[in-house]
């Protein structure tokens, strides 16, 4: 068994016409030429019974089979039907002290859903930590959120419209929010593609903290090379923080 705790695959259904002509269908064969089809993920995890629970609870998976290889090693099976997630126990397993893209691997699972704003209210009701990102249209197109062991996993809206629109969101930010200063487009550029500028500022923070926070947004999809990172990080430590 992999000592490494990791946390597996995104398989995100996207809508079959993109990529393709109005009007004529790929060939399957030529966009799944071995017919693969989703069928389970599996998480290392150190309490099983504790995360059972919550998938159980949260998502509604129930487990189908149980199997122990010794008094060292037991592995639970949960299904909601179409998808499944394997919970692995192996004694003496430790969590991985590198966070995000610094740990390779799988970085985390993906669901898809028809109804993305209930389920993100559903999420909310529950008390997870469940954080949404909303599109140019104000629709939520996909939400973030984690076990109690800090898995994460994400949920994607089924509609491709929904999710292209995403990268439609305005970019006029008034100075009022993000003061005049170099490096002040690139920050417009890339740190309000998934939420508005008044949000990311909200708060001053340490340069750790921006660091930090540079590192999540990274890992939530915002494109910026390393010399970009910085020169952002140069903006919000000069204008926002502490």
């Amino acid at each position: 068994m992999n000592r490494r705790h990791y946390f597996a695959l995104a398989m995100c259904a996207w809508a079959p016409s993109w990529g393709t002509t109005a009007g004529q269908a790929p060939d399957p064969v030529d966009i799944n030429p071995m017919q693969l089809q989703a069928d389970h993920v599996t998480a290392s995890v150190a309490d099983l019974d504790k995360e059972e629970a919550w998938y159980e609870r949260v998502f509604g998976f129930r487990e189908i089979v149980r199997h122990k290889r010794g008094p060292d090693f037991e592995v639970r099976h949960l299904s909601l039907g179409v998808y499944h997630i394997d919970l692995a126990w192996q004694k003496g397993s430790v969590r991985q002290k590198e966070t995000q893209y610094f740990r390779q691997g799988w970085e985390h699972v993906v669901f898809t859903t028809p109804a993305l704003e209930s389920a993100y209210e559903r999420l909310v009701k529950m008390g997870t930590d469940a954080r949404a990102d909303r599109n140019g249209k104000g629709l939520i197109w996909r939400v973030f959120l984690h076990d109690p062991e800090g898995n994460e996993l994400e949920i994607v809206a089924s509609d491709g419209e929904t999710r292209a629109a995403s990268a439609q969101i305005p970019t006029v930010v008034p100075e009022t929010v993000l003061p005049a200063g170099e490096n002040r487009e690139l920050v417009v550029r890339t740190c309000t593609v998934c939420h508005p500028a008044e949000l990311a500022v909200a708060k001053r923070h340490t340069k750790e903290e921006w660091s930090n926070t540079m590192e999540r947004m990274i890992v939530r999809g915002a494109v910026a090379d390393p010399e970009e990172q910085m020169r952002i990080l140069d903006y919000l430590n000069k204008n926002f923080g502490l």
